[in-house]
């Protein structure tokens, strides 16, 4: 058992996070905001980073990887798979293996139908998850009478893992451009972030389409979810205990080789300040883990 292991084994037992990456720390954060008393550790498997270019038997067998070494250094209490296309993919045989709950995250299609009930949704995802028929399921339950705008931004998630806290506003802007101005061109009525990793460039994106067209995410969704599998319902929004904050350290435990200060390129560099500063920027413990071998 390494010194990790050691120390996370014997505290309280935490709400734990997977993802490739930094998609879900906007997540973690609505649920500290909701969970004040929770402690949180969140896994981000750069190992494996994007899990949205693998075929979904590999996704499969890397999510289940993932969570059982979260499992295994963590022992969480409940597991948060932060990442659209791998809670599709995983998250029955996750329920399968493991004796804890699990919630999931799936586009915030639910909500674009209420708000477009027969009007034009735009989806802004990975390749992944624009090809994959979860998407046009989930139209066809909750949003029948809409028509789906499908946009392919795979090559924005690179940008966002490896350079979010590094680009200047004007940098991320137009980035953005081409997608918005798909967006705009098909006259969606509502956009739905089809990738937890473009939470984080949410409002940018609202900018490009001049606050005229609403931009859903599953943010405030799957945090009530996390309150009420913790069964934790009283106390979500209690001003106390959101003014005292968490009472332990929150960690953020990142995989393979990007995870640590190794000679890699600009790219790794990059990735590896982004992470850095968004440790900061979410008040989280930074520590890199071994690969398992």
């Amino acid at each position: 058992m390494t010194s990790l292991t050691a120390s996370l084994a014997t505290a309280d037992q935490p709400i734990g996070f997977v993802d490739s990456g930094i998609g879900g720390l906007p997540y973690l954060r609505r649920a500290r905001e909701l969970l004040p008393e929770e402690r949180f550790v969140y896994l981000a498997d750069r190992r494996h980073f994007p899990y949205g270019v693998q075929s979904r038997d590999a996704i499969r067998e890397i999510v289940m990887n993932a969570v059982a070494e979260l499992v295994s250094v963590a022992r969480p209490k409940m597991v948060v798979v932060a990442c659209n296309t791998a809670s599709v993919v995983s998250l029955s045989e996750l329920r399968r293996t493991f004796s804890i709950p699990f919630v999931g995250v799936v586009p915030a299609i639910k909500p674009a139908g209420a708000a477009a009930p027969d009007g034009r949704i735009g989806v802004l995802a990975t390749e992944r998850t624009v090809e994959d028929p979860y998407v046009s399921d989930l139209i066809r339950e909750f949003a029948p009478n809409s028509g789906l705008v499908l946009v392919p931004a795979g090559e924005l998630v690179e940008i966002i893992e490896s350079r979010l806290t590094l680009a200047s506003p004007k940098e991320i802007l137009d980035i953005l451009r081409q997608s918005a101005a798909k967006l705009i061109a098909e006259s969606v009525n509502v956009v739905v972030l089809g990738c937890t990793h473009f939470t984080h460039i949410r409002d940018e994106l609202s900018e490009l389409l001049r606050h005229e067209v609403p931009v859903l995410d599953s943010v405030e969704g799957v945090a009530r979810q996390i309150v009420r599998v913790c069964g934790h319902a009283g106390r979500a929004g209690d001003a106390a205990h959101a003014a005292a904050g968490p009472k332990t350290e929150d960690l953020l435990l990142v995989t393979g080789r990007e995870a640590r200060r190794e000679p890699g390129g600009a790219a790794a560099g990059d990735a590896v300040e982004n992470y850095r500063r968004l440790a900061v920027r979410f008040n989280l413990k930074l520590l890199a883990q071994e690969p398992v071998k």
